[in-house]
């Protein structure tokens, strides 16, 4: 990415949270702009813009892509822990994401993870990976919550717990899929009510 090993020294000194702030910039500009920026030649490193504190356009990704996670996380879980029905609170988590992250505008463009998975897909399988892996690890959090309530006595007999898990996040992406091309909320708004009335047809 070019630099001198003085340049790579003081990107090194900038602490984590100067990271953060620097990852939550991107995220309010457009990260995929800057991507495609870099990639033309058309970055501001030497002008000591957002890049110079980036080893590469990697390290510089894996920074946005922490703090989306982080602001998704505080949006999706919101008040969820509080409810001790596990099936409820699988309910209230996809009311949040669907409500709150995929209909917040929280991100320009709409749902970065979405975005960002099909802009790298082919492109660059270690973040597209990552991308994947984040929603994978989404599924099975749904899971154990699902084996709670399976624990609980809550659950019906022979539910596919893992599969239960991976249609709702497959069915949330779909939904994000559809707000961001229409911007039309009758998809997420129909997503929520028929995913919340199928986690209700599970329980004993």
């Amino acid at each position: 990415m070019g630099g001198s090993s003085s340049d790579a020294e003081g990107r090194e000194e900038n602490p984590p949270e100067h990271h953060r702030e620097v990852a939550a910039d991107l995220l309010g500009e457009g990260v995929l702009q800057h991507l495609d920026q870099r990639h033309h030649g058309r970055d501001r490193t030497d002008e000591g813009g957002l890049y110079s504190h980036f080893d590469s356009k990697e390290a510089l990704w894996n920074a946005a892509y922490e703090r989306a996670v982080e602001i998704w996380r505080e949006i999706v879980f919101k008040g969820v822990r509080k409810v001790s029905d596990p099936l409820d609170r699988i309910a209230k988590t996809i009311e949040n994401d669907l409500r709150d992250y995929c209909c917040g505008e929280v991100f320009e463009g709409g749902c970065f993870f979405f975005n960002m998975l099909v802009e790298l897909s082919g492109q660059s399988p270690a973040m597209s990976g990552r991308i994947v892996e984040g929603f994978m690890q989404f599924a099975d959090l749904l899971a154990s919550w699902l084996e709670e309530a399976k624990s609980e006595g809550k659950l019906k007999p022979g539910v596919r717990i893992k599969e239960v898990a991976d249609l709702i996040v497959t069915s949330i992406n779909g939904a994000a899929a559809l707000y961001v091309a229409t911007r039309d909320r009758r998809f997420p708004r129909a997503s929520e009510r028929q995913l919340n009335a199928y986690i209700q047809t599970l329980r004993v």
